[in-house]
């Protein structure tokens, strides 16, 4: 078994609240899960109700705790990448 980290970046509730990261461990029995595994098990799908055709607004985003993640990635615990 083994234990890596999701690592994620969330954007302010507010638009003047900084971006926070979040580490959510993540236990890998049998070395089975990769990181986009474990971000899709982590987060949630929703469609931008502000898109429309032709307006430039992205049609979905993920979220994390009802927040926009914009970045995530995943690490051991000696801190090295995992896929």
């Amino acid at each position: 078994m083994k234990i890596f980290f999701l690592i994620l970046g969330i954007a302010g509730a507010e638009q003047n609240t900084p971006i926070t990261y979040v580490k959510i461990p993540i236990i890998n029995e049998l070395e089975r899960i990769t990181c986009d595994e474990a971000f899709i098990e982590n987060t949630k799908w929703v469609l931008n109700p502000r898109h429309e055709p032709g307006n430039y607004e992205v049609w979905g985003f993920y979220v994390y705790n009802n927040r926009p993640i914009f970045l995530h990635y995943c690490q051991d615990q000696n801190g090295d990448w995992v896929r």
